[in-house]
């Protein structure tokens, strides 16, 4: 890691100590002694989830979940679940709480309680400031698109892809897609914006372009599981008190703009 990147860790994490203590306001939560276990995708790009060492790092994900466990007055423990896990281990409490993500993305969603929308983000066309602008899928006709494994896209996209008009090429991570974009392995890529955005101001990539076309947009939630649902309407209700009191926009600006 550079010492840029370094530098800018240190920032986050100075940022984030009095921002995380804005949102002690106690909403007790009674009948639960045991810490409340927050799952998060260690694949999901930063700065939603940040890992370091095999730990959770500075992000999104690491300051949302402490300060709904302030707010509620318990200790949060943070727990690595893989995307193709997350349906069982919703079900079986192994995770009390997961966010960014939305009903469709869960098995059986009405079984669960559910966030108010936390925060917001869109599937965006990633490409060289020496290519034309991407307008719309007739611009991506026959290009190599940077692409998630395993993710599912919007119709229209996935049907491009099936079609063999645009091409699909599975990396590893956002870094991996962004580098190969670059060295034009890639014609594009497509990415969250927050995440994009994210990583190109963090990398120095200015001769990227964040396209304007919005592939699909998200509307990026909380989900709660506890074998009580009146424990999991108390932890809900904690989570929508951080956006309706404006504590969740503060904690997000060390994550926006970097």
């Amino acid at each position: 890691m550079s010492e840029l990147l370094r530098e800018k860790g240190r920032n986050v994490r100075r940022a984030l100590i009095p921002l995380i203590s804005t949102s002690l306001v106690i909403w007790p939560l009674t009948g639960l002694g045991s810490p409340l276990k927050w799952g998060y995708a260690p694949n999901d790009p930063a700065p939603y989830v940040v890992v370091e060492n095999h730990q959770l790092g500075p992000s999104i994900t690491l300051t949302l979940g402490h300060a709904v466990a302030e707010r509620l007055g318990r200790s949060v423990r943070f727990i690595p679940v893989p995307n193709n896990r997350i349906d069982d281990a919703l079900a079986s409490h192994h995770i009390n709480v997961i966010c960014n993500t939305i009903p469709n993305w869960i098995e059986q969603p009405d079984r669960y309680q559910w966030s108010q929308v936390i925060y917001e983000d869109a599937d965006i066309i990633i490409n060289r400031l020496d290519q034309a602008p991407i307008h719309d899928l007739g611009s991506l006709s026959g290009a190599i698109v940077g692409t998630t494994l395993g993710y599912y896209y919007a119709p229209e996209l996935t049907n491009a892809f099936n079609s063999g008009q645009v091409i699909r090429h599975d990396a590893r991570n956002l870094p991996t897609r962004l580098n190969m974009l670059l060295h034009g392995r890639l014609d594009a890529t497509i990415e969250f914006r927050r995440s994009a955005q994210y990583a190109i101001a963090q990398q120095g990539l200015d001769n990227l372009r964040l396209n304007d076309w919005v592939v699909e947009h998200f509307a990026l939630q909380c989900v709660v599981s506890y074998p009580d649902p009146n424990w999991s309407r108390q932890v809900a209700e904690a989570i929508d008190s951080l956006v309706e009191d404006g504590t969740l926009p503060h904690l997000l600006q060390p994550f926006e703009g970097l």
